[in-house]
């Protein structure tokens, strides 16, 4: 870990991805002045997705016992840059390119981002979700990412009765543009990279699940709507009442008590908006593409 703990590669790592300012200032200074050695046992567990979950959040209880909750997370936030900074020399092992890599990477920039409108402030809170990037579980391709895994139950993935169904999960970047030549190129990319660098993977279909799915969508939205392009190539096989969609498309963590305090300054906020203060309802679906893989 210590490798990966300095300030030159991480100043360098922070530039790459474009994460600068107070929030590189942050990262440095977590580097020099915090701490590390309690957590590195558990620092090589990050790279395999079977220990991954379990070294994150050890390194986080340990990080959050000795105060660096009060850094809005950038403590944590820093051992995964230097956790990222090993997944690189992985990468270039399997001979995964380095944009590919740097693609993956920018999740940072866009969770810092994101965090700044919804939190009104800089942090880092999602280190429960990156530990799949760093081990290698979820792979950015083109406009969107693409998880490996296993459904313990596969009954939205289009597979009733089966458990243990492995799939490719698509997510949403919130930078991705849903227009069909894009999606066409992501579709192609995970296919031809699965099949090369993870053969022994036999995902049975492309699965996902978003409020970007919900069938309400199509009686709102225009007919060249990019949202609905992207739902036209799944197969829904589950609705679910949620408000997720909240925070993914009005970027807020606060509870929303009246809609009205909902901004308007897109055209699907605007739509969206007034279908809840007229009595509707979003929620989210799920659903799969039938890759025949």
């Amino acid at each position: 870990m210590d490798l990966y703990m300095t300030k030159d590669r991480l100043q360098q790592f922070c530039d790459e991805l474009g994460i600068k300012g107070e929030a590189a200032a942050r990262v440095l200074h977590n580097a020099a002045n915090t701490g590390y050695s309690a957590i590195k046992q558990h620092f090589p567990g990050l790279f395999s997705a079977d220990t991954s979950k379990e070294a994150q959040e050890a390194i986080e209880k340990i990080l959050n016992t000795e105060g660096a909750a009060a850094d809005d997370g950038f403590a944590v936030m820093t051992v995964f840059l230097a956790a990222a900074l090993h997944t690189r020399g992985l990468y270039s092992q399997a001979g995964i390119s380095g944009k590919i890599f740097v693609d993956t990477m920018g999740f940072f920039k866009r969770v810092l981002e994101e965090n700044t409108i919804a939190y009104g402030r800089l942090c880092f809170d999602r280190a429960n979700w990156f530990r799949r990037q760093i081990a290698m579980v979820i792979f950015r391709l083109g406009t969107l990412e693409f998880e490996m895994r296993i459904m313990e139950e596969g009954d939205t993935a289009g597979f009733p009765g089966e458990k243990n169904v492995p799939v490719l999960s698509v997510h949403i970047p919130n930078d991705a543009v849903l227009t069909r030549p894009e999606l066409d190129k992501s579709y192609k990319m995970a296919a031809q990279f699965f099949t090369k660098y993870y053969p022994d993977f036999k995902y049975r279909n492309i699965y996902c699940s978003t409020w970007l799915l919900s069938p309400v969508l199509k009686d709102l939205l225009p007919a060249h709507s990019r949202i609905l392009e992207f739902q036209s190539d799944f197969k829904i096989t589950a609705t679910h009442e949620n408000d997720s969609f909240i925070y993914w498309l009005y970027l807020t963590k606060k509870k929303i008590e009246d809609y009205s305090e909902l901004p308007e300054d897109t055209s699907l906020r605007r739509t969206v908006k007034k279908h809840l203060l007229d009595g509707g309802k979003i929620g989210s679906a799920s659903g799969y593409i039938n890759t025949g893989v």
